[in-house]
Order: C-alpha cells, then sequence, then structure tokens
C-alpha cells in the first residue's frame, strides 16, 4: 500500500499549478482518507475531503501523507522516493510527521535531528 501510495503522490505531484502540499503521517492523510493499518484498505471520506476543500483549495492542495511513516521514511521519499517532481514548485510545505518515532519509543530529539 505504501508504494502504491507513494506512485500515485509523485505521479500527482508533477501538477505545476500546486501551491500547498502536505506531507506526514496518518493524521495528515486522515484529512481525506481513513483506514491505515495496512491490512485494511483505505477508504475516501467525502465530508473530511469537502472541509480540505473549504479551508484549502484556494491553494491548489496536494496531500502527499502516507499512514505510518516515519521522519526517516518522510525523508528517505523525499531524497530518493521520487516523492517530488521537479515541476513541483509550491509556497508552502506543511510537514506533520513524528508521531509514528514517538509510538516506536524514539527519543523527540531524534525525530526533530532526522527532520
Amino acid at each position: 500500500r505504501s508504494l502504491h501510495r507513494q506512485q500515485a503522490a509523485a505521479a500527482a505531484a508533477a501538477a505545476p499549478q500546486t501551491r500547498l502540499v502536505f506531507l506526514g503521517d496518518s493524521i495528515t492523510e486522515g484529512w481525506l482518507r481513513s483506514g491505515f493499518s495496512g491490512t485494511a484498505p483505505s477508504i475516501p471520506q467525502p465530508v473530511n475531503e469537502q472541509l480540505w476543500h473549504d479551508a484549502f483549495g484556494l491553494w491548489s492542495p496536494l496531500n502527499l501523507a502516507i499512514g505510518g511513516d516515519r521522519v526517516q521514511d518522510l525523508g528517505w521519499r523525499l531524497q530518493r522516493g521520487g516523492l517530488l517532481a521537479r515541476a513541483l514548485r509550491p509556497t508552502i510545505f506543511a510537514v506533520m510527521v513524528g508521531t509514528n518515532d514517538l509510538g516506536a519509543g524514539e527519543s523527540w530529539r531524534g525525530g526533530a535531528g532526522g527532520a
């Protein structure tokens, strides 16, 4: 599921009109979808999606969050995973990741250092 989401995100990132990009884990992904366990399908959330577009629609937002991501996972996707297309030049990146690092027993200092 993660690889599929990564590939879809890389394709979507080619949209040059995107001005706001969200990166993160399941909390951020959950603004548009639910079901992050890897064993359950990810289910669209139409009400959440409407709220998302009402709040951020003028910015042509793109949500590239993947449930389960940790700081090092996001770092890998940014550096080597083809997450961000060269055509993507947003005005703002909103990065919200680290919950899974803490859940794995890592210190907040480690996650902050990786970011």
